[in-house]
């Protein structure tokens, strides 16, 4: 790594520390951002998050994102899950090198199920009555996933860096966005992926969760900087 590269990264490291500090401190509104762009030289960043506070529609747990999901459970105990519902709020993702602001849809979560169960006839009743109505309609076992991003729980994330041809992926409404198009016909995207697991390769260490299973595998990750267990603020 070339001397500009590392004053870079110690410019970070600084910035992180002088966060932990201020907020220790009860200097939160001071607390230095980052940025996607600069947290994509790393992989595996440990990440706390911050944000609205909620509540878990199945489990009742505090969060500051959820998405829950159901399917029919097939006689071979598999299941294709449909999302149900999906919080729309931004998240502060809190790092040891600044924060960040992201919206759901610059994020991707690869996360284990916080609550997992099936419902059938038999308990059905002790269900929330979406699920209730979900096994009356189909007559099966219905399975049933929560996926939470909670306070002061540690996570782990990097960005993925895809690209994005604009002129296929959105419709034309205005002149101006035709002279838009020609000007930049691509958009780098920045998105980060989090995950309750460290990553230790280029496959994610989960699955992705129901709300972006969807998605597919596009994008490189830079992430040549692993982050090391010494470069956090103490």
């Amino acid at each position: 790594m070339n001397s500009q590269g590392m004053q870079f990264q110690g410019l970070l490291l600084l910035g992180g520390i002088a966060s932990l500090l201020l907020s220790s401190c009860g200097g939160d509104h001071v607390r230095p951002r980052v940025t996607l762009a600069e947290l994509s030289a790393y992989s595996s960043i440990p990440v706390t998050i911050e944000g609205t506070p909620r509540t878990a529609y199945l489990t009742d747990d505090s969060c500051h994102y959820s998405e829950w999901a159901y399917g029919v459970m097939k006689p071979d105990a598999s299941v294709n899950l449909t999302t149900a519902y999906q919080t729309s709020d931004s998240i502060i993702v809190v790092t040891p090198y600044g924060i960040i602001p992201l919206d759901v849809f610059s994020l991707k979560l690869y996360l284990g199920a916080f609550f997992s169960r099936t419902f059938n006839e038999e308990n059905a009743s002790i269900a929330p009555l979406p699920i209730q109505r979900l096994v009356e309609e189909k007559g099966s076992t219905i399975a049933v996933r929560e996926y939470l991003l909670q306070p002061e729980r540690t996570y782990f994330a990097r960005v993925r860096i895809d690209t994005v041809n604009l002129a296929a992926t959105r419709p034309v409404i205005s002149t101006d966005e035709v002279i838009e198009y020609e000007k930049n016909p691509q958009l780098i995207k920045h998105v980060l992926e989090i995950s309750d697991k460290p990553f230790t390769s280029q496959k994610p260490p989960r699955e992705a969760t129901p709300a972006y299973a969807d998605e597919p595998a596009k994008g490189h990750h830079h992430g040549l900087q692993p982050f090391r267990v010494n470069e956090r603020a103490e």
